[in-house]
Formats: C-alpha cells, structure tokens, sequence
C-alpha cells in the first residue's frame, strides 16, 4: 500500500493503480471520492478467488475511513466513483435490491446526502443509464470527466 495524489492505493503493476475505498484522491484539481465493492448477486455461479472475493463488501473500518476522508474535505468532491449506488438509486430508479448488499447501498445514501458533489459513476448492473442526483450507471462507455461528454 502506498500513497498517491492524496489517498491510499495499491499499485498492481507499474501502470495499473487500485484506488482503495474511503479515499479521496485530487487529480488534476478534481477531487475524487472512491468507494468499491458490492454484493455478487451471482455467486454461486463464480469461483473464489478467480471471479468472487470473499472481501467484496466494505467493512465498518472502511466506511468509518471514508467518513474521515470526507470530513478532511468538507464533504465537497467533484465525482464519486462507486461500483454499486445508494439505497434509493437502487431500490427505485433501478427496481434492484438485495437485503445482503443493504448496508452498503445505505450507507452511499449517507455519503450522498452529506456530500455535495459534480457526478457520480458506478456500475454493478451491466448496463449504460443516465439515472437521477447526477448518477450515471455505466458498463463500457468512457466519459470525459472535465466535460461530461461520453467518448466510447
């Protein structure tokens, strides 16, 4: 683990970088909040440790840590980057929830109603979907972040 553009990562390869959850990172004057994991609805169709991950969903220690980022910037980022959404984007806008990923999608409902932010992106559905509170749901398009303009 070491630490770049103002948060924890752990860089994979030379060129590849994991942005650890509860980090806040300030790349080319945005800041940046992370916050990976979510439940695999899926899992008893994948393989431990090849496709599945028994750490998939956050702890308290790492929500605890993204409440203290967020504290250190006034809970004011440019761009949330999740892999699942908050409670309502989930249960309403998406028709999808499930009571094991709850208290994560709980909690980014927190973060996000104490959070005052630009855009938000995650993925988790496998679909692309322009949603509500500034969340876009993505799978393989690439936005241009500083413009918002969606490039692939």
């Amino acid at each position: 683990m070491e630490e770049w553009c103002g948060g924890k990562v752990h860089r994979v390869r030379p060129n590849v970088i994991h942005l650890m959850r509860g980090q806040v990172f300030e790349i080319e004057g945005k800041r940046i909040f992370t916050f990976g994991g979510g439940y695999s609805f899926d899992k008893a169709l994948r393989k431990e440790g090849y496709n599945w991950w028994a750490a998939e969903m956050p702890t308290q220690e790492e929500m605890d840590e993204a409440w203290k980022n967020l504290a250190k910037v006034d809970y004011q980022v440019d761009y949330i980057i999740t892999h699942t959404g908050p409670e309502d984007t989930m249960r309403w806008c998406l028709r999808l929830f499930d009571w094991a990923e709850a208290p994560l999608n709980i909690f980014l409902g927190l973060v996000r109603d104490k959070t005052t932010y630009t855009h938000w992106y995650f993925g988790h559905m496998h679909e692309e979907r322009e949603l509500w509170h500034n969340q876009t749901l993505l799978w393989f398009d690439v936005y241009n972040l500083e413009t918002g303009e969606r490039l692939v």
